[in-house]
């Protein structure tokens, strides 16, 4: 089969700004897709504030203007997805591709429009970045109505470990595949500024430990003197402490904005909710660890489990020990340390790029379509 009569599809039914990873995600799906000289189009909210989108990418899903019920907002994503069905042409052999910002609504609203509208030769490979423990979760249950419906031409994929192997009794397999956005980070470089900078990155949540860094912003700690703490403004974070200097930065950061921050942070804050974040993978975790930074963490996430793998055990923290910044300038002075991360970074640097991504998905291709691509794929792919 030609690569010419592939079209490649991006799913993207949530996609409204920049500020979560699978902005960035599709467009790195996207860039190893036009490198293959494949054709491919996207699609992403009605309401979508990023100016610079892609050309191939359309404005298209749709939110409730007001409450809706279950039932009606099911009827309006079952007409997004089936526009798209009878829009593109159906004698090409469609690939669609669903990264894990989904809803248990989307999904549902998927199946039926395959049900009623899906060609012969549609493919379809959908990303998990969330862990789904439940047996019966109806993102599991979907799935499976989409396995026996499509068999071979479903490709579950996930870049967790643990979500793969909590998937194992699945009737379908799952590949690993690496977190590709780490071109984003900039060159190592050293920070120059007299205090260290502990950032807080990304969007303020709850769940991504608003209440800890609430918590250090109120410290009585002389330690904290030699630090300067950094997270977005909307966190609503107030200078509450005579020792810690409080930076607040504007809500969203443009790719060169984010990309100085890393690089002058020494020490990266991720406490993230364990429960949530058990199998769930981190962007902002993988960056730091390549951009040589210290991630402090919380126990039992998937965070901690990556950074157990490689002894770093010292990282994760007790977010509420009175003597935090005191123990985060022992952590930075600590050689041994030093040397783990080190380590680290080296093999997350070879995993978690752009290179090992792309083997990935042309390993994808290779497989499902014989396509005659000759680039030699990297061994750390999991298919």
């Amino acid at each position: 089969m030609s690569e010419n009569n592939l079209l490649f599809v991006s799913l993207m039914p949530h996609l409204k700004d920049r500020m979560r990873h699978d902005y960035i995600y599709n467009l790195c799906v996207k860039e190893v897709v036009d490198k293959a000289h494949i054709e491919n189009v996207g699609y992403v909210t009605a309401d979508c504030v990023i100016e610079e989108l892609p050309s191939v990418w359309k404005r298209w899903f749709h939110e409730a203007e007001k409450p809706l019920t279950y039932i009606q907002r099911l009827r309006r994503r079952y007409r997004d997805f089936s526009g798209i069905f009878r829009e593109l042409p159906s004698n090409r052999t469609r690939i669609f591709f669903l990264e894990t910002t989904f809803s248990r609504l989307d999904l549902l609203a998927l199946c039926l429009s395959i049900l009623r509208h899906g060609k012969p030769k549609d493919e379809f490979w959908i990303l998990f970045r969330l862990l789904f423990p439940k047996k019966f979760d109806l993102y599991r249950v979907f799935t499976r109505i989409l396995h026996y419906k499509l068999r071979t031409r479903l490709t579950v994929l996930t870049d967790s470990e643990t979500i793969r192997e909590s998937l194992a009794t699945e009737p379908y397999s799952a590949a690993v595949w690496s977190i590709p956005h780490t071109r984003h980070v900039p060159p190592f470089k050293r920070p120059e500024q007299n205090k260290i900078l502990a950032w807080w990155p990304g969007p303020p949540r709850e769940n991504k430990g608003l209440e800890e860094i609430r918590r250090l912003t109120s410290t009585g700690e002389e330690k904290a003197r030699h630090f300067c703490l950094s997270a977005a403004a909307s966190s609503g974070l107030e200078q509450r402490s005579e020792f810690l200097t409080l930076h607040l930065l504007k809500n969203e950061l443009s790719n060169e904005e984010y990309e100085q921050k890393l690089a002058e942070c020494q020490l990266v804050l991720l406490p993230y909710d364990p429960q949530l974040y058990k199998g769930n993978t981190s962007g902002n975790f993988v960056e730091a660890i390549v951009a040589h930074k210290m991630p402090l963490v919380k126990g039992g996430s998937w965070l901690a489990s990556e950074l157990m793998r490689f002894d770093l055990e010292a990282l994760i923290v007790d977010w509420s020990r009175e003597d935090f910044f005191a123990h985060c300038l022992s952590l930075l002075e600590d050689e041994n340390i030093k040397k783990k991360l080190a380590k680290m970074q080296t093999s997350y640097a070879e995993f978690h790029c752009m290179s090992t991504f792309r083997d990935g998905i042309r390993k994808l291709l290779h497989r499902n379509f014989s396509s005659n691509l000759t680039e030699p794929l990297s061994s750390h792919v999991k298919v």
